[in-house]
């Protein structure tokens, strides 16, 4: 069993779709061929997908952001990962994990930050095992549906 994990491309159009709605559990999922070309153009904003036997098995999306605080030294947001449920306890998760920080450390990044429901506990302790800290700081959300634009 060998996973590869590799920036994604057009053909993995339907896998990641597939994925990021069991991950969301909504139908309003929508992954585009333009999006995943910009995100692959992108030298700061990374789609990949978790290969395993020519079958996309993972995915997560990593922005690289720029920061004010600590002179040019970006952040890292790492959005929507999600492996196949037929797939876990493979080390999928990790070989995701493993290659997003090894773009945070050639993007010298101070930190990598991610968002997880309060209902994926088993998946928290993942990110737990994985070196992250769910008990530093606490995330909180505004979902574009609920902004309010001041109309003059």
């Amino acid at each position: 069993m060998v996973i590869v994990v590799r920036e994604a491309v057009q053909n993995d159009i339907y896998s990641i779709q597939r994925l990021l709605e069991a991950l969301t559990q909504e139908g309003n999922v929508d992954v585009i061929e333009e999006q995943i070309n910009f995100l692959r153009n992108s030298n700061n904003n990374f789609l990949l997908v978790a290969d395993l036997n020519n079958s996309v098995v993972g995915t997560v999306q990593l922005n690289i952001c720029p920061d004010a605080m600590y002179k040019q030294q970006p952040y890292a947001i790492i959005e929507n990962i999600v492996v196949d449920k037929a797939s876990e306890k493979q080390g999928i998760g990790k070989a995701l994990l493993n290659k997003v920080e090894e773009i945070c450390a050639i993007h010298h990044c101070s930190k990598m930050m991610l968002l997880s429901s309060n209902l994926r506990v088993e998946t928290h302790h993942f990110f737990e095992q994985s070196g992250f800290s769910g008990s530093i700081k606490k995330g909180f959300i505004k979902y574009g549906s609920s902004f309010k634009v001041k109309t003059t």
